[in-house]
């Protein structure tokens, strides 16, 4: 079925397969970061924020247009502040190994 859609439509057909399995609607979200992490240790650093900050720790995906066409997803954990109303990274950087 899905195979005779175009390219551009792999985020949508992935968010579309997605919501069979989750319980929480989907909400597209701009991380702010606040620094203090590791670079590439997203898991460590956003159960370190909810141990130490008592922050929400959340779990997503980052979705990158590929150099050849395509996509490629990456899972990501950050955290939610819900007295601050926005979602907070922890890592420092932006930059993917």
């Amino acid at each position: 079925m899905y195979s005779r859609l175009p390219q551009r439509s792999a985020i949508t057909r992935f968010l579309h397969e997605r919501e069979y399995h989750c319980e929480y609607s989907l909400d597209v979200v701009v991380p702010k970061r606040i620094g203090g992490g590791q670079e590439s240790e997203c898991f460590a650093n956003a159960l370190d924020a909810s141990r130490t900050q008592n922050l929400q720790l959340c779990s997503g995906w980052l979705v990158q247009p590929m150099q050849r066409g395509g996509f490629q997803f990456i899972a990501h954990w950050w955290n939610y502040a819900a007295h601050l109303g926005h979602y907070q990274a922890a890592e420092e950087s932006g930059k993917r190994r």
